[in-house]
């Protein structure tokens, strides 16, 4: 009975496994005409879409080269107005230091304008005379064009003392150009 109980097992099993491969079967051959059909459909979207590919390609090829172009382009333009930007920041510096050396000159000639006016105004002519200031102030006369020419020489000629080195009723006169000139 062993026996027997064995075999009709087995063929119980073998009949499992001949339902199981019979279902695989169909569900390939199922799979081999609808995957067929698949296919053939993914291959002509492909095509397709190669075809569309190919201007895109050529589309963006001329747009990479133009782009490089104009790259290439900005980049001497960079460089040009990187140079001109160098050359102006020089220029700004050399008018900086000219600008610095005239407003040295310019506070020491005020000082000097100041120092005369508060002498000439004390009655102290004479005496200031002989100081620096004096030679500073006759220095800056000398280089100021913009006064008129009879203003300049007479304040020249007393800063160098020909009118007796001494307050002279000129001086008012003195007095009134250095005002203006201040």
């Amino acid at each position: 009975r062993k026996v027997v109980n064995m075999l009709q097992a087995m063929q119980k099993k073998v009949a499992e496994e001949a339902e199981l491969a019979e279902d695989l079967h169909k569900k390939f051959l199922c799979y081999c005409k609808s995957n067929g059909g698949d296919l053939a459909a993914n291959n002509e979207a492909a095509e397709t879409k190669l075809a569309d590919l190919g201007p895109a390609i050529d589309a963006a090829i001329s747009k990479k080269a133009q782009l490089e172009k104009d790259l290439a382009s900005h980049q001497e333009e960079k460089n040009a107005n990187k140079a001109a930007v160098d050359q102006a920041t020089a220029l700004r510096e050399k008018e900086k230091a000219a600008f610095d050396k005239e407003l040295a000159e310019n506070k020491v000639n005020y000082n000097s304008v100041s120092k005369a006016l508060d002498a000439l105004e004390q009655g102290m002519g004479g005496s200031f005379l002989q100081t620096g200031e004096a030679g500073v102030l006759r220095a800056f006369l000398m280089k100021k064009q913009e006064k008129l020419d009879g203003d300049r020489q007479e304040v020249l000629s007393f800063l160098s003392g020909e009118q007796g080195g001494e307050y002279a009723p000129t001086s008012s006169e003195i007095l009134g150009i250095l005002k203006q000139m201040k």
